[in-house]
């Protein structure tokens, strides 16, 4: 089998990759539940929050979990979106959030100069349920768990080479804890995604099962006084082996990757937000040049 051809069937669930703190896809499939600054810093209850985000991907190289890179005439790049809808409200005298996302964009990916294919379209929706179990405004200290659930209605067709949705469940548990010194506001996210199975795989109907992953997102962010806030931080992913019917595909969610983000109140109900990443280092993926998005968001 060539390089083209292994490299090939391993980006059959290849999915766009849209950096948000939500249900996150990246570099293949839904692998973790990706957390942005201030992702836990609570709305006040009886409001609601949407938020639009718009943005892609870049990458040039696919690196095997054994074996060298394939680099050579390699580019897979995607645009991608995703609308969120959240509200707030108390139970039992503590904060709960119900929010929805729906993503959506396109990709095209070309492998050692072999163009695989273009697909664009809708991919999974998600909801998920926020609870704090610590919610401490006087000394601006959070803790929070979000249960995510995705289902497998977004664009797919197992005869096609790519496809915008998964086929499949997924869940995942998010623990978020943010504290705030003055300017100063450090956060810490972890995570671990389940994944149901496809069965649906490829033209011959296999079933495709994945190893949960986990994700480690800190950030560390400072407000100026102008009200804009600047963050810096990594996303470290782990685990999420995929197989079709016992054979190892080659492909996890395995990798390092930095991140930076710039927010601004342009009023007390609208906020704008953009966050750049590069990957450092990937196993059984793509490695990415950049990710980025620019979002709007308002509170009502």
């Amino acid at each position: 089998m060539s390089a083209y051809e292994y490299a090939r069937g391993l980006f059959l669930r290849v999915t766009f990759a849209v950096s948000v703190s939500a249900l996150s896809i990246y570099s293949g499939c839904v692998n973790a539940v990706d957390a942005s600054p201030g992702a836990y810093i609570p709305i006040p209850a009886g409001s609601n929050l949407a938020m639009l985000y718009l943005g892609g991907s870049k990458a040039g190289e696919f690196q095997p979990v054994h074996g060298k890179a394939i680099s050579k005439d390699t580019e897979l790049k995607t645009k991608t979106g995703l609308i969120r809808l959240f509200h707030m409200f108390e139970v039992a005298e503590h904060r709960v959030q119900l929010q929805f996302g729906l993503p959506f964009g396109s990709q095209d990916l070309t492998l050692n100069g072999k163009k695989i294919g273009h697909e664009s379209g809708l991919s999974d929706p998600y909801m998920a349920v926020s609870v704090w179990p610590i919610d401490d405004p006087a000394h601006q200290r959070y803790l929070a768990v979000t249960a995510y659930m995705l289902f497998p209605t977004g664009s797919y067709d197992n005869n096609n080479s790519l496809n915008m949705g998964n086929n499949r469940y997924a869940h995942a548990i998010q623990v978020g804890y943010a504290q705030t010194w003055g300017s100063w506001r450090l956060e810490l996210n972890q995570d671990v995604t389940w994944y149901g199975d496809n069965d649906r795989y490829g033209p011959a109907n296999r079933t495709l099962k994945q190893d949960p992953s986990y994700n480690f997102q800190p950030w560390l962010s400072y407000t100026f006084a102008n009200k804009v806030t600047t963050s810096f931080g990594v996303a470290r992913t782990w685990g999420g082996e995929s197989s079709v019917e016992g054979t190892p595909t080659g492909r996890r969610t395995d990798y390092l990757r930095a991140r930076a983000g710039v927010g601004y109140w342009l009023k007390k109900d609208i906020q704008l937000y953009s966050e750049f990443g590069r990957d450092i280092e990937v196993r059984g993926g793509y490695k990415f040049d950049y990710t980025g998005f620019v979002r709007v968001a308002y509170l009502f």
